[in-house]
């Protein structure tokens, strides 16, 4: 989110640059790697992204996306016909989103991972 630096402070948002090691809802804090537990009424989670490309043959032919921007999102939506399938490499949180936003609109999602289960790159 790109807003003035003012608006954190007017809505009562504190950024912390640091590793998190456990969140305990119970008590509603963070404890981080240095320092000490941060208390939250509300938490938001960015663990931030970076595509990766698949190096193999066909990874450049049309029909096959990427998901970094709104054109991008925009070439997926149209491809994504009642009825079509569709194969969502990587099931971190973008993963994820995309394969859930394809099955409400009518799409036979494959997902396909390198762990056991959805989010576990990003969430352990």
């Amino acid at each position: 989110m790109v807003v003035p630096e003012q608006w954190y402070e007017d809505n009562r948002v504190v950024r912390v640059h640091a590793t998190a090691t456990r969140v305990d809802a119970d008590t509603h804090q963070v404890h981080l790697k240095e320092g000490g537990p941060v208390p939250f009424d509300r938490l938001l989670i960015t663990t931030g992204g970076v595509n990766r490309t698949l190096e193999v043959p066909g990874a450049d032919l049309p029909g096959v996306h990427q998901l970094r921007t709104v054109a991008e999102s925009d070439a997926i939506k149209q491809d994504a016909t009642r009825g079509a399938r569709a194969v969502v490499v990587g099931m971190g949180f973008i993963g994820s989103e995309v394969a859930a936003s394809l099955i409400q609109m009518g799409v036979q999602v494959t997902a396909v991972l390198p762990g056991t289960s959805p989010l576990e790159s990003v969430l352990g």
